[in-house]
């Protein structure tokens, strides 16, 4: 399959990022008909000095401009486009860089679907410690409105665009979001978008960056490119339902988020003074989706939201962003504490291994630790396990295809506590690409009669093994034991100090005790709604061959951790404890921070449809089950 593409970079101070930006696609492009076009807009450093001599060194396509002065994005990529020689235009931020084959893939979803534009997910990289995270092109089924319904949806780099409609729908000149003229009128009206799930587009994120400072005057320019959409879609026949999720995403978001970003007391009082005269047409706070985002959130962040919205309501723009400085105030000091041993060394984990080594406990653990790429947080991990007052009976490390040092660190430790503790080191030769291979793989290698499946970047307290095993030593038909979770952030601070509030979503008080019951009775009044397990950290799991189990919950993409232990618990008795000692991190490149909600509420129902066939739902439970339905729906927007 041929193709043809323009690829349009407009460049201003990027000299530490270019050359990356240009390696990651030159060479994926040849089997093409392309052309580069790279513009300057007057960079003060030496990004054009560096562009000059890679052309020097590289025989490709490329057309190098520079700009008299500086004129702006927007404007650049415009001027680019009216000399642009191909139909297909893509755009790349001199600083950011694609993935593998990622004109490939796109192109290939544009053919495949006859499309106008083609999307895919971006992967936003912090520039100083390059943690991750994963932002989906689109919120539920894809489409127009699905794509639009996100707040990176006016981004023109994670998408490639016939020509025609970039000359008909130009990006705004002379303001900011330039893109939200242009990108949101073309998607609204084109005939057809794609989306590709292969490629990638990697968005670095600077605190120099011209989206990280805070310029008041500026910033209000979104009221007028949002404007231009809405010129630009006057004859679309879903106007209303398109201009108010755009609204929500991008100016009632840019709202809130003046409320909780530090931009200093007055910035932001000159922000919200000039968006209260400038979007009052648009009536934002009685905007639906806003409406629906205020219904599902706390009743703590309600209560802020009121009183933050009705001093910017009517015009009281001081005691608004006061009001807002003095919350943050307040949420640092209660910001929970952090609860990780910082700058664990080896000699740590040694000293460690060495007095669990002299514990005796009756019934037999095996700590399994589930490794991939988290490096930065395995030693915290080891020295949380080795640190229990309960004997690890055996460590096993599952390592799956890591590829930054684990592996290093992996054997360094190994080697160094060996003679203190079985440990036994696995590395796959082929990621699994699955959870639940690796947790099979837990039991068949471990020996012990419980399995604690530990994961690489979670934490705990030195007593968890004690107090989730206390209750086994009375009965050994408990299959599964945990404890409560508690949320911790990436630098090991506590974030939810509890997980029960929310998988007690029928407000039974089930989880304010202590309690061992029957599998069984616990699935038909407690777990048949939701997953009550925060995370398998948090659980000891008794010794067996669960093949069964595994190969059911790798049918599922996103819930299958749910239905192994709603199978787990038929096999026998449940414990809880109630205490938050298990510490459950949520970072960027964890599971759960890029499920694919759709897919999530799918599988939900699937479950829900295996459970009523096997033990039939009442109507109360029944009603409890729509509640569920429709309050992800309304919270996930699908």
């Amino acid at each position: 399959m041929k193709e043809n593409i323009s690829i349009i970079i407009p460049c201003y101070n990027t000299g530490m990022y270019i050359e990356k930006c240009l390696n990651s696609l030159i060479e994926q492009v040849l089997p093409f008909d392309y052309e580069i076009i790279l513009i300057d807009d007057c960079s003060k450093d030496d990004t054009a000095r560096i562009i000059e001599n890679y052309i020097s060194q590289h025989d490709y396509n490329i057309l190098f401009l520079k700009n008299e002065k500086n004129i702006g994005a927007g404007a650049s990529r415009n001027k680019a486009v009216q000399i642009a020689k191909y139909d297909y235009i893509s755009f790349i931020d001199s600083d950011d860089y694609i993935s593998e084959e990622f004109y490939v893939e796109m192109l290939s979803e544009i053919h495949k679907n006859d499309a106008d534009l083609v999307c895919c997910d971006m992967v936003v990289v912090d520039a100083d410690t390059e943690e991750q995270t994963l932002c989906e092109a689109y919120n539920g089924t894809p489409g127009k409105f699905a794509l639009l319904s996100t707040g990176l949806a006016a981004s023109p780099c994670n998408k490639i665009f016939k020509k025609e409609y970039l000359i008909k729908y130009p990006f705004a000149e002379g303001i900011m979001n330039e893109d939200v003229a242009s990108v949101l009128a073309i998607v609204a009206n084109c005939e057809r978008v794609a989306y590709s799930e292969k490629a990638k587009y990697y968005y670095i994120q600077r605190k120099n960056s011209s989206q990280h400072s805070f310029n008041p005057e500026k910033r209000l320019d979104i009221v007028s490119a949002v404007e231009i959409f809405e010129n630009r879609i006057a004859d679309n026949p879903e106007k209303e339902r398109f201009l108010n999720v755009v609204i929500y995403n991008q100016i009632v978001k840019l709202l809130l988020n003046a409320a909780i970003n530090k931009i200093g007391l007055f910035n932001r009082t000159a922000f919200l003074k000039g968006l209260n005269q400038k979007a009052k047409k648009y009536n934002i706070l009685q905007n639906e989706y806003y409406l629906a985002y205020f219904s599902s959130s706390s009743k703590i962040k309600q209560i802020f939201l009121k009183i933050y919205t009705n001093l910017f309501k009517n015009g009281f723009s001081f005691a608004a962003s006061l009001f807002a400085l003095i919350s943050q105030v307040i949420y640092k000091a209660k910001k929970g504490k952090n609860v990780v041993k910082k700058n664990i060394n080896i000699v740590d984990i040694v000293a460690a291994a060495k007095k669990n080594c002299a514990i005796n406990s009756p019934v037999t653990v095996s700590a399994v630790i589930p490794n991939y790429n988290y490096a930065e947080f395995i030693l915290e991990r080891l020295y949380s396990i080795l640190s229990q007052d309960y004997k690890i009976n055996e460590l096993i490390i599952l390592d799956d295809c890591s590829t930054d040092n684990s592996r290093e660190i992996i054997d360094e430790v190994s080697k160094s506590i060996s003679e203190f503790i079985d440990i036994k080191v696995i590395y796959n030769k082929v990621n699994s690409g699955s959870p639940f291979k690796q947790w099979q793989k837990a039991f068949e290698n471990a020996s012990s009669d419980y399995v604690w499946i530990a994961e690489a970047d979670d934490y705990c307290d030195k007593k968890l093994l004690s107090y989730i095993m206390a209750p086994i030593k009375e009965n050994k038909n408990i299959v599964i034991s945990y404890s409560d979770t508690a949320f911790i952030n990436k630098n090991g601070n506590i974030m939810l100090k509890s997980i029960k509030p929310e998988i007690d979503l029928m407000k039974t008080g089930h989880w304010d005790k202590n309690y061992v019951n029957d599998g069984l009775y616990e699935i038909k009044n407690f777990a048949f709604l939701n997953c009550t397990i925060a995370n398998v950290s948090s659980c000891v799991i008794k010794n067996g061959d669960y093949k069964d189990l595994f190969a059911k919950a790798s049918e599922y993409k996103q819930a299958g951790d749910y239905r192994f232990y709603l199978l787990l618990m038929e096999k026998g008795d449940v414990a809880f404890i109630n205490k938050p000692l298990n510490f459950y991190r949520v970072h960027g490149t964890n599971v759960t921070s890029t499920t694919k909600k759709l897919v999530h509420f799918k599988e939900l129902k699937k479950i829900h449809l295996e459970l009523e066939e096997e033990f039939g739902f009442n109507s109360e439970q029944k009603q409890h089950i729509k509640r569920r339905y429709d309050a992800l729906q309304k919270l996930w927007k699908i």
